[in-house]
């Protein structure tokens, strides 16, 4: 699962009106009603998705600053998006992945406070995705 991406959508959202007024251009559109791709059933909101990353590549802090260099180069458009009472979600994902062994029993996640003052001034929600993966207790105990 590659979660890297920003997200906007909306019952009422005009997802087209928007994106024809500005620069953002998105990976995937959708509209409510329409079946469409990555839609099993006919979505209850408009809205589009930007893939920043291949996740997989990447660690939660390089996503961070992907996420804070597209978000200050996009600023004005994310702004009047943030703005608009028919985007009812939005938010940027960040994947985090983790490997875990039995002995593990917690872990912190966090951004770095410039992704975070940005997605207050864009009224927008910073998501963390963790994803855990139990490493095999064998092969943990040999990179000691």
């Amino acid at each position: 699962m590659r979660e890297f991406r920003l997200l906007a959508h909306g019952k009422e959202f005009h997802v087209d009106r928007f994106l024809a007024g500005c620069k953002i251009q998105p990976s995937l559109v959708w509209h409510r009603g329409v079946s469409s791709r990555g839609h099993l059933d006919p979505p209850e909101t408009s809205g589009f998705d930007v893939v920043l990353a291949d996740s997989s590549a990447l660690n939660r802090y390089e996503q961070d600053a992907i996420a804070i260099r597209y978000l200050e180069e996009n600023f004005d458009d994310l702004f009047a998006l943030g703005s608009s009472e028919e985007v009812e979600h939005y938010m940027v994902f960040i994947h985090d992945r983790r490997e875990i062994t039995h002995d593990t029993s917690g872990f912190t996640t966090h951004h770095s406070r410039r992704l975070l003052s940005l997605t207050l001034q864009l009224n927008m929600d910073a998501v963390t995705l963790v994803v855990l993966n139990r490493v095999n207790e064998q092969m943990a105990s040999h990179d000691i």
